[in-house]
């Protein structure tokens, strides 16, 4: 973008990223990781080429989901899959791929445990703010969906097959019975 003050205002961003981590709403009153937006911060640095601010980020998110298990959501475990896949896809980092492996397994294993005999995954809370209304979420699904595919895709040419497996089975599973709801959507917004 030829506009110094876009120019700068990009740089502004991202030294603000580069600076703050996970930590996007410092100074709010709850100061807790969102998982969406502080994994969306990951994604960013990996791609403007800060990956070990991406890491730092990811590796947080994975040992949160670990220390507080009770804020798990199937939408939650996706987005650190994706991103993870993301960073593993841009920097080659085997290391990080191999040490997160066992966590990002089991995000895959209870993605799995929140799957309906329909198909489709279980309703759950939106975000923080709302866990108490459990919600039958399409875009949570597909968020679930394009995780595990993503993962997927990582470990199979690090050598995790079975995983790699086990990852797109379910992807393709949850796709199956989600795409009735998907198509109905498109069709009420055309």
């Amino acid at each position: 973008v030829p506009e110094p003050e876009v120019e700068n205002a990009e740089r502004g961003v991202l030294a603000q990223l580069i600076a703050s981590g996970w930590r996007y709403s410092i100074g709010n009153p709850y100061e807790e990781l969102s998982y969406a937006e502080s994994l969306d911060a990951a994604e960013v640095a990996v791609e403007y080429g800060y990956p070990a601010v991406a890491r730092s980020i990811i590796e947080l998110a994975l040992q949160r989901m670990h220390l507080r298990p009770w804020r798990f959501t199937a939408f939650r475990g996706a987005h650190i899959l994706s991103t993870a896949a993301l960073y593993e896809r841009l920097t080659r980092d085997r290391a990080f791929l191999r040490s997160a492996t066992p966590a990002l397994a089991t995000l895959v294993a209870r993605i799995a445990a929140r799957q309906l005999p329909s198909g489709k995954l279980r309703p759950e809370a939106l975000s923080t703010d709302l866990e108490d209304h459990d919600v039958d979420s399409v875009s949570g699904q597909i968020e679930a969906v394009q995780g595990l595919r993503a993962i997927a895709a990582v470990w199979e040419p690090a050598g995790d097959a079975v995983l790699a497996g086990r990852a797109r089975t379910l992807a393709a599973s949850i796709d199956r019975a989600l795409r009735p709801a998907v198509d109905k959507i498109g069709r009420a917004h055309v």
